[in-house]
């Protein structure tokens, strides 16, 4: 008796660190999607706050062409960063990685992706303040708000 007990609390000792792995490993995918949803979604409020500011005389005062053109530039770089990142993980799809993970994975991406375009057309309309900029930026901010709120499930 004392032989088939120490024999099964040695393979359940065994067998725990993979039932953690795995539990682990779910956390971590939860916990990604919700920092990257959380992400997308603030990045977009401090463009658009930005955006509105800047429409304003006042706002004009609080944030310098040269400012706006700065803040979206490291948005640029910061957001180029992640696509970069995330493509990494689409390319390596079969390191336990399932289907839900790497839609999720090209969901972010297509969110970037667009919340990129949307500051670099910001950065763009500063620059020229002419209204073919001023399209296309309205264009891009309607395309990322429409594509992020689908995504997170706000509509």
């Amino acid at each position: 008796m004392k032989k088939v007990l120490f024999i099964l609390i040695v393979s359940l000792s065994m067998c725990s660190p993979f039932v953690l792995r795995a539990q682990c490993d779910k956390e971590f995918k939860q916990a990604f999607a919700g920092v990257s949803e959380t992400s997308i979604y603030n990045t977009y409020e401090a463009i658009v706050a930005i955006e509105i500011v800047y429409g304003t005389p006042e706002g004009r005062v609080i944030y310098r062409d040269s400012e706006v053109r700065a803040k979206m530039g490291i948005q640029t770089q910061i957001l180029q960063g992640l696509i970069d990142r995330l493509s990494l993980c689409k390319a390596s799809a079969g390191n336990g990685l399932g289907k839900e993970e790497m839609q999720h994975i090209a969901g972010v991406t297509n969110c970037l992706k667009s919340l990129k375009n949307y500051a670099q057309s910001l950065s763009d309309y500063v620059t020229t303040k002419n209204a073919s900029n001023e399209a296309i930026l309205d264009e891009n901010r309607i395309k990322a708000s429409g594509l992020i709120r689908a995504f997170l499930g706000l509509e």
